[in-house]
């Protein structure tokens, strides 16, 4: 396992990447529209771009030099905002998430971390083991007729 820094020419591979994975992910939570429209709006190959530009960190995860996740940070006043941690189906339950978290903190390098995760999301139950406690409950309206459902959860380093 080697985790990097995401580079410019691998964009378009990372947005593909991120629609295999929520089509693995979120297809008994949310409907099919929803997960494309999301997909389209906040990990296109422009939206990932455009993210970076705002100053996240896009950090990759390869496995024999196959990329199988990523995330994607950025600080804010006093806390990193986790934005994106996402794993291929086969690699979930390995470790890997803990590493990543880990590795992001290593990055950001503030003492605490946030992200939200839908209420139903089977990452929920992964992130209270690692120690992330619920902090609030929102939903959120982005467009379309769309909403997210999502708890927000914190970590104290």
């Amino acid at each position: 396992m080697r985790i990097a820094t995401l580079k410019t020419d691998e964009t378009d591979e990372l947005a593909k990447l991120a629609k295999t994975i929520w089509h693995e992910c979120f297809v008994d939570i949310i409907s099919y529209e929803q997960i494309e429209y999301m997909t389209d709006m906040f990990l296109s190959t422009d939206a990932i771009k455009e993210n970076i530009r705002k100053g996240y960190l896009y950090r990759i995860v390869y496995e024999k030099e196959k990329m199988i996740g990523f995330t994607a940070s950025v600080n804010e006043s006093e806390r990193t905002f986790l934005s994106k941690l996402y794993l291929l189906k086969e690699y979930r339950g390995k470790g890997y998430g803990r590493k990543l978290i880990e590795d992001v903190h290593e990055n950001m390098k503030l003492e605490r971390m946030y992200l939200t995760v839908n209420k139903h999301n089977k990452a929920y139950d992964m992130y209270l083991h690692l120690g992330f406690e619920v902090i609030d409950s929102v939903i959120t309206d982005i467009g379309n007729n769309m909403v997210m459902d999502d708890y927000v959860m914190e970590k104290k380093f």
